[in-house]
């Protein structure tokens, strides 16, 4: 896997946008980046103090006409099949396509990108023993890239309802966590259960195909 890359914060504000755009690389695998969130959510109100993070982020279960929201929910990740967002490697997914974006990997259907990103978290603990919130992410987004680190582990770990250094059954939270980066990645998760859930028990090596 190659070596990672940088990340930057990018301020529309200044040209009236509001919008922070994140952009990122995380070489082995675990890149995140490439969709746009409100200023507000990612600005610190006070240097140790970051602000809150608030998404479009239905409960598992409760996603009735969540795919109509897809169509406003345009960012990068939900037009590549990507919506965790990973950068382009030398890995060959499953259901990997050569499309026009060179840095973000593409995929042929949401599942197969669900898929590639959820089966990351699980090597996250199988092979380099995390299995907290902050490790997870301190990987995934590491703060030497420039990512809102610490931002973005508290929005999962209050998503999962967990502390930031509490031990967790990565496999067993993976959709919760997989729903908890979509969201972040992209401003919100416009992917119903079926979906969501499919990609997870496709990296858990599940029946999906």
């Amino acid at each position: 896997m190659s070596s990672a890359g940088g990340l930057g914060l990018v301020l529309l504000a200044a040209a009236g946008l509001g919008a922070v755009a994140i952009f990122g690389r995380r070489g082995d695998g675990g890149p995140v980046g490439g969709g746009f969130l409100p200023v507000s959510w990612v600005v610190p109100r006070a240097e140790s103090e970051p602000a809150p993070v608030e998404v479009y982020a239905p409960p598992l279960g409760q996603t009735g006409g969540v795919m109509d929201y897809a169509n406003e929910l345009n960012t990068r990740g939900v037009r590549n099949n990507n919506p965790m967002n990973i950068r382009e490697t030398e890995i060959r997914w499953l259901g990997e396509i050569d499309g026009p974006d060179t840095a973000f990997e593409e995929f042929q259907t949401p599942e197969q990108g669900i898929r590639a990103g959820a089966r990351l978290l699980l090597n996250y603990e199988r092979l380099h023993g995390l299995n907290t919130v902050r490790g997870l992410i301190d990987r995934w987004a590491p703060p030497e890239d420039d990512n809102p680190t610490a931002i973005y582990a508290r929005y999962v770990a209050g998503r999962l309802s967990v502390g930031l250094d509490t031990p967790i059954d990565v496999a067993g939270n993976l959709p919760a966590l997989v729903a908890a980066i979509i969201e972040f990645e992209n401003g919100g998760n416009p992917y119903p259960d079926s979906v969501l859930l499919a990609g997870v028990d496709w990296a858990r090596g599940g029946s999906y195909a």
